[in-house]
C-alpha cells in the first residue's frame, strides 16, 4: 500500500505526484495499491498524522523519515 498525502497550497504536490505515479507505472505496481489523500484541514491532518506535504507511506514508512507512520 502506498499512501500519497498533500494539500492544494503546496507547491511541491504536483510534481512530487507525477513523479511518484511514473516510479509506480515502472515499476507494475498495481494503481489500485495507491491512496491519495488530500488533507483540507486540521482536523484530517491530526487524523493522519499528517507530517508535511508531500508525505509518501508505503506500507505503513514515511519514505522521506523511515519513520512508520502511526495511522498505518
Amino acid at each position: 500500500m502506498i499512501q500519497f498525502f498533500y494539500f492544494e497550497e503546496c507547491p511541491n504536490y504536483s510534481k512530487s505526484l507525477e513523479n511518484l505515479l511514473e516510479v509506480i507505472s515502472e515499476l507494475n505496481i498495481d494503481k489500485n495499491d495507491l491512496e491519495i489523500i488530500n488533507i483540507k484541514d486540521l482536523e484530517s491532518a491530526k487524523r493522519y498524522n499528517f507530517q508535511g506535504s508531500p508525505s509518501i507511506i508505503v506500507n505503513g514508512i514515511d519514505i522521506y523519515t523511515e519513520k512508520k507512520n502511526r495511522r498505518c
